[in-house]
């Protein structure tokens, strides 16, 4: 098992974190037409992930996507550091990948 540095924690580097409807109106906006969001239960993620996962990774991925904890939604000081710019936002990111989505 790793250990992270004390008081190192996951490297949020988006300045709001966007849900799953807010990430669907920023790529919709980005391509210019409504994209639709269809919120899936816990137990239909965990169907489709474990073929890909053994069942504690899948657990862990939903978990922490699902109910981030609150050191897990906060935007590293480091973020800025690490990636030479100010953190885009997941709209700003979408509009420059919009080519994934089309």
């Amino acid at each position: 098992m790793s250990r992270r540095p004390p008081g190192s924690g996951g490297l949020s580097c988006c300045p709001r974190r966007a849900r799953g409807r807010q990430r669907a109106q920023a790529i919709g906006a980005a391509l210019g037409t409504p994209v639709r969001f269809v919120e899936q239960s816990r137990g239909e993620a965990r169907a489709q992930l474990l073929p890909f996962m053994h069942e504690p990774i899948a657990d862990g991925a939903l978990a922490i996507l699902g109910e981030p904890s609150a050191a897990e939604q906060v935007v590293s000081p480091d973020a800025e550091q690490v990636l030479g710019r100010p953190p885009r936002t997941f709209a700003q990111w979408a509009a420059r990948n919009i080519a994934a989505f089309r």
